[in-house]
């Protein structure tokens, strides 16, 4: 017990927030395990909650953000999400903290605000700048035992330590009959742990001012320590293995169950680890660069020149098969025996809603988002709309206002070709060197889909 927290293991949440014994009411003490000497309590007061930042010796960081899924609430005013433990005990469908009363713009209430920021800093392309990234510390309210049989709160199941893998907004119900409103649904890896237990001594070492972002690492899962240095790649290998589900439901505490897997699994300790299957790998490497290169379409128009050579039939399959039929294309035939001289054309275009790209071109005066520039041409002034995530395969981007910037050429190019980005901060920065360009321009009438965002900016922080 101590100082380490282990995977299945119920602990007693108290009000008194006594570090002192370590077991209260014959569980073990939530605030003693996670005692740090000097800092402030590490709380699950909320949904989800982030460890105060710490200015370093080298730089700023958040030690953790700690979430807690309360399934018992699910449905309610209080509690209109319904996370979801997937099946396999490797991960989470977590949704973020915005509700139906609230007016602020999605994305930025405090716990999405969290973890939106904690994914950027995961999505970070080198490894040095993937040290300062915070864990999330997954945890699950668990209906009482023992002397407290049955009450609903006080005890809370610890799930493991998470990657955030994807981010995208979501429409929910608020209840029975509550309104349809805005969030964020979040993909969480839970990665394996060694004999299946934290060391706090990890999270305290991040929170020490006077220990580098290398230094906090020496208590670090090796997991965790994997994913430093490999990066984007190693979410799907540290992913922590199957547990193997108890038969018994005296193996885990009543109501310890994984949401969708009929109510019959417990959550449980993972079993061993096992080998990683590296011809898997190598072909998820592989599969990632040929997506890299589909997307990249206009960058290779070379490419699909020469593809245009052959027959009309071998064209249309090579094109479906790359995934550009979204996109215009050619399927050509001779017009006559002699010297081809003229190709007849057939294409698939994209149908883009023509108002939306005037709405928000009106709303910025067509000033563009990142400089201010407003172009002025014979017939006035000039701007062009800008899809954050591409329309048709493979980003599947929505033709809607929440996906669209204010650009002028120069940085519609800039963005298209990955060169500029915006951090989770709202500063748009340069790719190459990360430099800070300036602040992306806001309207309010303009809300911008915080995912879209990111889903930009992990293309551009991506190995290329």
């Amino acid at each position: 017990m101590g100082s380490f927290l282990t995977v299945g293991e119920v602990y007693r949440y108290a009000k008194t927030k006594d570090p002192g014994p370590q077991t209260v009411e014959g569980l073990p003490n939530f605030w003693h395990v996670t005692d740090t000497p000097g800092g402030n309590r590490a709380m699950l007061e909320s949904g989800i909650n982030g460890i105060a930042p710490i200015k370093a010796v080298d730089g700023r960081r958040r030690p953790a953000v700690l979430i807690r899924s309360s399934h018992w609430k699910f449905g309610t005013v209080q509690t209109p999400w319904h996370d979801l433990f997937h099946p396999g005990g490797e991960g989470l469908r977590y949704y973020g903290d915005h509700k139906p009363e609230q007016l602020q713009r999605v994305g930025t209430t405090k716990g999405n605000a969290a973890l939106l920021a904690a994914w950027g800093r995961q999505l970070a392309l080198v490894g040095a700048d993937r040290r300062v990234a915070e864990p999330l510390l997954v945890f699950s309210s668990v209906p009482g035992t023992g002397i407290r049989k049955g009450k609903q709160k006080g005890q809370v199941r610890f799930d493991g330590v998470g990657l955030i893998t994807h981010a995208e907004r979501v429409e929910q119900g608020g209840g029975p009959d509550g309104p349809v409103f805005p969030n964020y649904a979040y993909e969480i890896s839970l990665i394996p742990l060694d004999d299946g237990r934290l060391e706090w001594r990890w999270i305290a070492d991040r929170r020490n001012p006077k220990l580098t972002s290398e230094q906090a690492l020496s208590a670090a899962p090796r997991a965790w320590r994997e994913w430093i240095e490999e990066g984007r790649l190693a979410p799907p290998r540290v992913r922590r293995p199957r547990p193997e589900f108890a038969e018994s439901a005296d193996a885990a505490p009543r109501g310890a169950r994984a949401p969708g897997s009929g109510g019959d699994a417990p959550v449980g300790t993972p079993a061993a680890t096992t080998d990683i299957d590296e011809p898997s790998v190598a072909r998820g490497r592989l599969i990632t660069e040929a997506e890299v290169l589909v997307e990249e379409l206009f960058e290779h128009l070379e490419a699909i020149t020469a593809i245009t050579d052959a027959s009309a039939a071998a064209e249309h399959e090579l094109h479906d098969a790359l995934g550009l039929l979204d996109c215009t294309t050619s399927v050509a035939a001779p017009t006559a025996a002699e010297p081809v001289t003229r190709r007849e054309l057939l294409l698939w275009q994209l149908i883009r809603d023509v108002a939306l790209a005037r709405h928000v071109k009106a709303l910025h005066h067509d000033k563009c988002q990142v400089c201010g520039l407003q172009l002025q041409i014979r017939s006035g002034a000039s701007s062009q709309a800008a899809h954050i995530r591409g329309l048709g395969r493979p980003h599947n981007g929505p033709d809607e206002l929440a996906n669209l910037l204010c650009l002028c050429p120069n940085h519609h190019v800039l963005f298209d070709g990955l060169a500029i980005y915006v951090d989770p901060h709202g500063t748009v920065r340069r790719t190459e060197d990360h430099a800070t360009i300036g602040p992306l321009r806001r309207h309010a009438q303009h809300e911008i889909d915080e995912a879209h965002l990111a889903y930009h900016r992990e293309r551009c922080l991506s190995p290329a």
